[in-house]
C-alpha cells in the first residue's frame, strides 16, 4: 500500500472494530471493505500492539455478541 498514513498516534495503541460501523461503510465507499486489507494496513503502524475485531449474529430475534480477535 502507497497510502498516506491517515492517523498520527501517540505511544502503543489497541484498535477495536465494531465490524457492524465497517459494513456502512460500503454506502458512503461504493465497495466492500476486506477485513484482511484492513488488518494489514493497520499492522503498518508501529504503534499499534494489537487489533480486535467485535461483531455481532442474529439468531431468530436474540442478538448473540461474538468477540474476534486478531492478534499483530
Amino acid at each position: 500500500m502507497n497510502e498516506e498514513k491517515v492517523f498520527k498516534l501517540k505511544g502503543k495503541t489497541l484498535v477495536i472494530i465494531d465490524w457492524a460501523d465497517v459494513c456502512g461503510w460500503f454506502k458512503k465507499l461504493k465497495r466492500e471493505i476486506s477485513p484482511k486489507n484492513l488488518f494489514d494496513y493497520l499492522k503498518t503502524y508501529p504503534e499499534i500492539i494489537d487489533v480486535r475485531f467485535y461483531f455481532g449474529i442474529e439468531k431468530g430475534n436474540k442478538k448473540i455478541r461474538r468477540i474476534s480477535e486478531k492478534k499483530l
